[in-house]
């Protein structure tokens, strides 16, 4: 099973009453384990680290998705063993940060997959699959990094042709695609059908933030954006519109469906519906309507009405500095 991007930290809309503050009170993956009981493997994108080496509490920058290090547990014990950590957030708080993030996960029996030099093949019941992992969005913090995997289309390629003929199926987990749009660009488009050509069988992305069609045949499945999972943007319905995504196969076919999640304004998930049967073709979840004209004002509008909640000191420095920066200062 997958699902999309998974901040454990905060936005600074949501300081002290989004995802990390709530799963300080409860169990924030209550409503989807029963689900994820059914996988043998469950993987999210884990856009941001889990750490506190190097926080500053009083400090938005320094508190801005950062999830609390006990996250770790709280992911393995939800059913994740696998977490793609190639995207542009998690180093956002330094190479320390990263790498503490990575020895958490793996002291929990979470595989990370994106890590620069990691490979992972998977075998389970003598089925063999490869995923390879990479981002194509530019990093925030640190643009020339090296510590995760970058989307290189001859790099993939490359290893999409060394382990083809050794394992039965081929997964790419691409943090990929371009914010505020509702469908795949036309160079994810073109690369798709150079990844499907060379043999690769699933394609897994993330980072619009928001749930596209999936795109299906025989021996093939893009779903080309999972959305949102765990993560405090609920200005926009179509941000708060999820499902995971779940993959049954053997060695020579395979059966796919999502299951529909909606995500509360803490940045939660909750089972939505029953699951529904991907077929050949392409597969629409959710009519997302187009158009951003009114994204930021809806920021701007949420960002007022929930000011007084939380952590109040963190917005006020944050917009502080926001309005000194537009002057000049």
């Amino acid at each position: 099973m997958f699902v999309g991007d998974i901040s454990l930290g905060e936005h600074y809309f949501s300081f002290g009453h989004g995802p990390r503050s709530t799963a300080d009170r409860q169990d924030i993956f209550a409503s989807v384990k029963p689900i994820f009981a059914a996988a043998d493997y469950v993987c999210g994108n884990l856009e941001g680290p889990i750490s506190d080496i190097g926080l500053n509490s009083k400090d938005p920058e320094s508190v801005v998705f950062r999830g609390d290090p006990h996250a770790a547990g709280m992911l393995a014990d939800a059913g994740f063993n696998l977490m793609h950590v190639a995207n542009n957030h998690i180093i956002q708080h330094g190479e320390q940060a990263y790498r503490h993030t990575l020895a958490l996960l793996e002291s929990n029996n979470i595989i990370p997959i994106g890590n620069v030099g990691d490979e992972c093949i998977l075998e389970k019941n003598g089925i063999k699959i490869a995923i390879i992992a990479g981002s194509d969005v530019p990093d925030n913090t640190f643009p020339e990094q090296q510590l995760y995997e970058t989307l290189d289309v001859e790099k993939i390629l490359k290893k999409v042709k060394e382990v083809k003929g050794t394992v039965d199926w081929i997964l790419l987990s691409l943090h990929w695609g371009k914010e505020e749009k509702i469908s795949p660009t036309q160079e994810q488009i073109d690369m798709a059908n150079r990844f499907r050509e060379a043999g690769v069988n699933f394609i897994v992305g993330h980072h619009p933030h928001i749930f596209f069609p999936v795109e299906r045949s025989e021996h093939y499945l893009c779903a080309w954006s999972l959305g949102n999972f765990i993560f405090d943007l609920p200005w926009d319905k179509r941000l708060c519109k999820s499902a995971i995504l779940e993959i049954d196969l053997n060695k020579y076919s395979f059966d796919a469906s999502v299951h529909p999640v909606t995500i509360l304004p803490n940045g939660t998930p909750v089972k939505a519906s029953v699951a529904n049967k991907i077929t050949a073709g392409s597969f629409c979840l959710y009519e997302n309507a187009s158009g951003f004209r009114f994204f930021s004002l809806m920021k701007i509008i949420f960002f007022a009405s929930n000011f007084f909640r939380g952590k109040v000191s963190l917005k006020f420095i944050f917009i502080k500095r926001k309005v000194l920066k537009k002057f000049g200062f």
